[in-house]
């Protein structure tokens, strides 16, 4: 018979970082980013939770407050010894209650398709589904036009001073907060959600899409009119250094797209040109951007029809490299949402 085993639930505090980053480190083949972010997650105000068993620690959850009434919960760990012992389940529920009293009114958190075992946790809590967010993964160093210029394919359709993708007329520019209202007349047709910093998503609504433009997360594909036919955000880079290609890589997110295909390319190829200029100033290192959609939004099929064009134009070229498309679908996120309150 298993021992009864007595859990505290209690505030996260610095010292437990050594704790944390132990049980861990093998979270993932490639390493977890728990222990890296765990300093942050306390300085930053969120609501750290932690499972205590015999004075050690032995879970952690963290709770961020993304948006205005609305939680996300994230980084839910469990020490491999303690598993199916009911801690995810207490730490999930004090984040609830943390959650509604800091006045949320709902609550979200993203899951890999694959993992079955958190999915079956948050149902039997009351959590719903609400999206499937399709990943693409985009080598920007095989990206025609951006690759390097001494390649015989290499055509300088894109200038990266000024931002104009010169095939299509469009030029590509962080969006003015004053404009977000025209944005987001295309935008509430495509978006539901968006997806911010650190793989967290929010409700789209007018407030938050001028918010994420003051912070100059929005960009937009304009025509010579000034119009804005497509836009996304596009995240800050960051260089990880624990992924499953073992070596330092400079990667950034992008996601939340609407309007155009002709201005959602002109995206793609802003952000990937940007990011490799960035990754050949680091000493060439390797660089990834990272597309994430809805799957139910018109941009999934708008994006899947821009990587079968810059796939082909890849194939057919001289220097084309077999079995490294410049576009591929990625990993499965399910976004999961569970009411706190009124909204």
């Amino acid at each position: 018979m298993e021992e009864t085993l007595d859990v505290l639930i209690r505030r996260g505090r610095l010292d437990d970082e050594p704790h944390i980053r132990e049980f861990t480190k093998h979270t993932f083949r490639f390493g977890d980013y728990v222990g890296d972010a765990f300093a942050g997650w306390l300085e930053s105000g969120c609501d750290v939770w932690i499972a205590e068993a015999g004075g050690i620690p032995v879970g952690v959850v963290c709770v961020d407050y993304p948006a205005p009434r609305e939680a996300w919960f994230q980084g839910m760990r469990v020490h491999p010894d303690y598993r199916r012992r009911g801690i995810a389940t207490m730490l999930t529920e004090t984040c609830i209650k943390g959650a509604r009293e800091r006045g949320a009114h709902v609550a979200r958190a993203i899951i890999d398709s694959d993992n079955y075992r958190s999915i079956g946790l948050v149902t039997s809590l009351g959590f719903r589904q609400v999206a499937e967010i399709i990943e693409f993964d985009v080598y920007p160093e095989l990206l025609i036009p951006y690759g390097k210029k001494d390649e015989p394919d290499y055509q300088p359709h894109y200038e990266l001073d000024c931002g104009r993708y010169l095939t299509s007329g469009l030029a590509v520019t962080r969006l003015n907060p004053s404009d977000a209202p025209e944005a987001w007349s295309l935008a509430k047709n495509d978006v539901r959600y968006i997806g911010t910093c650190y793989g967290q998503w929010i409700s789209l609504s007018p407030d938050t899409l001028q918010r994420k433009a003051a912070e100059g997360y929005i960009i937009v594909a304009r025509t010579e009119s000034r119009e804005i036919v497509a836009g996304a955000l596009l995240d800050d880079w960051y260089e990880d250094h624990d992924n499953e290609r073992g070596r330092p890589e400079l990667e950034q997110e992008m996601t939340s797209f609407f309007g155009s295909v002709r201005g959602i390319r002109a995206l793609l190829h802003h952000a990937a040109a940007v990011l490799y200029a960035e990754a050949s100033k680091r000493g060439g290192i390797p660089c990834r951007l990272r597309p994430s959609v809805e799957k139910q939004s018109p941009a999934l099929e708008k994006i899947r029809q821009i990587a079968m064009v810059e796939n082909a134009r890849r194939e057919a070229s001289p220097a084309k490299r077999q079995g490294l498309p410049v576009i591929e679908t990625g990993d499965v996120m399910l976004l999961w949402e569970y009411p706190l309150g009124k909204k």
